[in-house]
């Protein structure tokens, strides 16, 4: 989740954040339910740059199906793990652990060994996931906008290009 979507470095927040500038920031989480799981993924950007946003989204998570590199998982290391603040606030201490553990099912409590489970994930095992997970089959596109600006016919035909983007057609 980290190396896509969440957090200094990820694919998407770098995209959508630190180069085109569009949002603060992109945040991810994972839901389990008994019989599915859901992928959520939210960002805000203003209404001028919806549309343009929806595509960027989609040719990003494209990008990661197939051009992930070594450099990009070492990087989402490196910010993920180098939180200053975090070590030295007991309250941001124990919501990592509370969102790690109990909500991802983590049992890392110490830097040295969130570190070490990254090391175990390879390039390759990422790009297959991206590939399992970011599929016209398993996306659902809900956008919420209240605005007279962005009319609801160009943000459907944003959804059908991100469906096409991501190797799929529009359902």
């Amino acid at each position: 989740m980290n190396i896509f979507v969440n957090g200094d470095g990820a694919k998407l927040q770098w995209k959508l954040k630190d180069k085109k500038g569009w949002t603060g920031d992109v945040f991810g989480s994972i839901e389990n339910f008994a019989n599915f799981a859901r992928l959520k993924i939210d960002y805000a950007v203003e209404e001028e740059d919806l549309p343009d946003s929806m595509i960027c989204f989609a040719k990003t998570l494209q990008k990661a199906k197939e051009n992930l590199s070594e450099k990009d998982r070492e990087e989402v290391i490196g910010f993920h793990t180098f939180q200053p603040g975090l070590w030295d606030d007991s309250c941001e201490y124990n919501q990592y652990i509370a969102e790690n553990v109990f909500t991802q099912g983590s049992s890392a409590y110490e830097v040295k060994e969130i570190i070490r489970q990254y090391e175990n994930v390879t390039v390759e095992e990422l790009k297959q996931l991206a590939n399992e997970i970011f599929t016209p089959e398993n996306m659902s596109i809900s956008v919420g906008y209240d605005s007279w600006y962005t009319k609801k016919s160009t943000l459907e035909k944003k959804c059908r290009k991100m469906r096409k983007i991501l190797g799929g057609q529009y359902l």
